[in-house]
């Protein structure tokens, strides 16, 4: 009835051509991408975390050391095991 008020359908119940389109209740496009960059750095802080304390665990060396290992090497677990593991024999 609102609808009909505000002059948006045709006596046939069809919208007509020159209605305005309904307003989006979607955020605006660069606030969505902006959220979802954000959860992604985010996500990748999480993993970051994760790595540098099961590097830390697993081979003895330190979370900055372990730090400084992602920064040079990424994430590639098996090459940081590696790479750690070597660290961690030096230091004895």
């Amino acid at each position: 009835m609102a609808a009909k008020e505000a002059g948006l359908n045709t006596k046939d119940g069809q919208m007509r051509d020159d209605a305005p389109p309904p307003h989006s209740v979607e955020q605006p496009k660069s606030s969505y991408i902006a959220d979802v960059k954000r959860r992604d750095r985010g996500d990748r802080e999480e993993q970051e975390d994760f790595l540098v304390r099961f590097l830390a665990r697993e081979t003895g060396i330190s979370e900055s050391q372990a730090r400084d290992l992602i920064n040079m090497i990424g994430t590639d677990r098996a090459s940081l095991l590696r790479e750690a593991r070597i660290l961690s024999e030096r230091r004895r």
